[in-house]
């Protein structure tokens, strides 16, 4: 069994474990605010989905390049 100064040890590290998470939170928000107003500046944008899709990545059209140096 636990003693009462053990329970309220407990209690006290699981509050502290608790606020610092609360402040990884408010960290992790303060950030998302300052990419938000990058984004906002064109500093910055969301990166999302820039693969090319299937269709767009098989071009139907041939490019030919020749170098003719001819003497």
């Amino acid at each position: 069994m636990e003693t009462t100064t053990q329970k309220l040890q407990n209690l006290i590290s699981d509050e502290k474990k608790s606020q610092e998470n609360i402040n990884q939170i408010k960290n992790f928000q303060q950030a998302l605010e300052n990419f938000e107003s990058l984004v906002e500046s064109g500093m910055a944008k969301h990166r999302g989905n820039q693969l090319l899709s299937i269709e767009d990545s098989y071009s139907h059209t041939k490019n030919y390049s020749f170098n003719a140096n001819f003497k």
